[in-house]
């Protein structure tokens, strides 16, 4: 996609791609118009909405597509591990390869975050996101990372890699940095993945995660109120110890 066509060559291109434009304000992610949820831009009519004024471009999610928003600097460098490969990943400067785009049947956005640490979304129904050639308020481009076809997840698989990333960044932060008790903090978080579904081999795979992908490993203090925030029907009652 050239970043150098008009907003309305933009839109066109993007309905080309699958997609319903939403015409949203320059610099900005709020959509130029009261029923932008309700409204699906085509080829046929796009120049109604896409007038040759300056603005930014968003795409309309929940209809087949969802939207992979990393908002947490951990989240975005562990991502690549955990997603499925797609064609259109996008970002700014600031945050490079920060939104994943997919086909999916998931239809409900989901926010994940700790307190007020916001870790990353899954936007769908309800939900646009800004995508390139547009402006991000930061005055930074948004640009395309990879633009290509889009890959398909289903719902299930998405949520469950929306939870682990959550899960890594959030405790990746904790880890103590000085070596002395790592191996027991391990050896626990192992129990407490094996007490939540994971089986033997996930969980030891979660145990290692220092080796694949090159980050802190997990900290035990803070997994059980996570994993409880996620499980409420069966929330840990106490610390879990270490499966050996």
């Amino acid at each position: 996609m050239l970043n150098n066509n008009s907003p309305v060559e933009t839109a066109i291109e993007l309905c080309e791609q699958g997609f319903y434009p939403v015409p949203v304000e320059y610099k900005g992610k709020k959509p130029l118009y009261s029923k932008w949820q309700k409204t699906k831009i085509t080829e046929a009519n796009a120049h109604h909405y896409f007038n040759g004024k300056e603005m930014n471009h968003g795409i309309l999610l929940g209809e087949g597509i969802i939207d992979i928003d990393l908002d947490d600097p951990i989240a975005i460098q562990v991502a690549k591990y955990f997603l499925p490969p797609t064609g259109m990943i996008f970002g700014r400067p600031g945050k490079r390869r920060s939104h994943y785009l997919y086909k999916s049947d998931h239809s409900l956005t989901m926010h994940f975050q700790w307190k007020d640490t916001s870790l990353l979304e899954i936007r769908a129904k309800g939900a646009q996101t800004v995508v390139p050639p547009s402006i991000h308020v930061s005055g930074e481009p948004i640009t395309w990372e990879q633009f290509d076809e889009c890959s398909y997840v289903n719902s299930d698989k998405i949520v469950e890699i929306a939870k682990k990333i959550a899960l890594v960044s959030l405790l990746a932060k904790k880890y103590p940095k000085q070596a002395g008790n790592r191996d027991e903090i391990c050896l626990a978080l192992t129990g407490a993945l094996i007490r939540n579904d994971y089986d033997v081999d996930q969980a030891f795979c979660e145990y290692h995660i220092k080796n694949v992908i090159q980050l802190q490993e997990i900290v035990l203090e803070i997994c059980p109120p996570f994993i409880q925030s996620y499980c409420p029907d069966r929330a840990l009652k106490e610390t879990p110890y270490p499966y050996r």
